[in-house]
Formats: C-alpha cells, sequence, structure tokens
C-alpha cells in the first residue's frame, strides 16, 4: 500500500506517493487534483491519503527538499516499478547532471541500441517520479524542447532553474 499526500514546491503543487520511505509516484499539479489522484489509483489501487504521520510527512519534506534542489535529488530512495528497459533508461536519467540535457538518440547510443531513441522516449513518457527521475533532461536532437506530460512551459522552467544551479556551482 502507498500512501500519498499533496505539498508545494517551487514549480507548483506536487502529488508523493511513497512505499516503504521509497517514493513510487511525484506528479506536478495545477489546480485540480483530481486527474494526479485518479492516475495514482490507477497505478496502486490501495493508496490512502495521509496527512497526520509525523515520519511520513517527515519524509515528504525530504522529497520536496530535493524536487526544489536538484542537486540532491540521487539521496531519495525510489521504487520505480518499471520494466527492464524502462528502469535502465530512468537509471541513465538520473545519471544526466544538473544543468545538462541529453536527447533521444544520445541515450539510446548510450544503452547500445542506436534505433531505439522512440523507445527511449516511450519510456520517459512513462515515468511516474516527475523531478526525482529527470525525464525533463531529455530534449530533441535538435535541441528544442519535447512533450513533457505537465507542460512544456513547466519543462522549461525546470531545466533554466537547473541550468542556474549549474552555473552558480563551485565546480
Amino acid at each position: 500500500m502507498s500512501r500519498y499526500t499533496i505539498s508545494k514546491c517551487r514549480y507548483g503543487q506536487v502529488l508523493i506517493a511513497m512505499q516503504l520511505k521509497k517514493v513510487c509516484y511525484i506528479s506536478l499539479m495545477d489546480d485540480d487534483p483530481n486527474p494526479s489522484i485518479d492516475e495514482l489509483l490507477r497505478y496502486y489501487p490501495n493508496s490512502k491519503e495521509e496527512y497526520e504521520d509525523k515520519d511520513f510527512l517527515q519524509e515528504v519534506k525530504k522529497v520536496v527538499f530535493a524536487i526544489n534542489s536538484p542537486e540532491y535529488s540521487n539521496d531519495i530512495e525510489l521504487d520505480t516499478n518499471g520494466s527492464d528497459f524502462q528502469n535502465i533508461i530512468w537509471g541513465i536519467l538520473r545519471q544526466i547532471e544538473v544543468g545538462y540535457t541529453m536527447n533521444y538518440s544520445e541515450i539510446a547510443v548510450k544503452i547500445g541500441r542506436p534505433k531505439s531513441a522512440r523507445a527511449v522516449a516511450r519510456a520517459c513518457a512513462s515515468n511516474k517520479i516527475a523531478i526525482l527521475v529527470p525525464c525533463h533532461r531529455v530534449i530533441r536532437k535538435n535541441g528544442e524542447l519535447s512533450g513533457y506530460r505537465w507542460g512544456e512551459a513547466r519543462k522549461k522552467a525546470i531545466i533554466e532553474h537547473e541550468r542556474n544551479i549549474k552555473t552558480c556551482s563551485p565546480n
């Protein structure tokens, strides 16, 4: 059973679900939380909203911190619950450094399947853990942003925020 709550992050409202202290679902939201809750319940039908358990809410605060400060996002444990291929792709996404992007073809080459850019794109689109599995860091080969389930404006804002972190970094 997963537990979830709705919180706020730098990109607006966010639904965060966890199983056994591992994040299994994150959805950025606009005003209406129902589409995100409905999607969560399709994947995790026994999910329960939690707003009292102090330990759970403390874990949620850590997740929100990692969303707001992506340089710490790999410190959060995830329950990705994907196919072997998806988990490979999502693992590569987590290796893309904050402030950088890759394109679908580069990822396909990296996994030794240079003709599988579309499959890489489908794996990115299947990502259920927004920001922490940074599918927003994947762009088109020509450098343009591609579709993002939470909107291209939000994708652009996330990428710009991360590039500012990179340029301010002492490394």
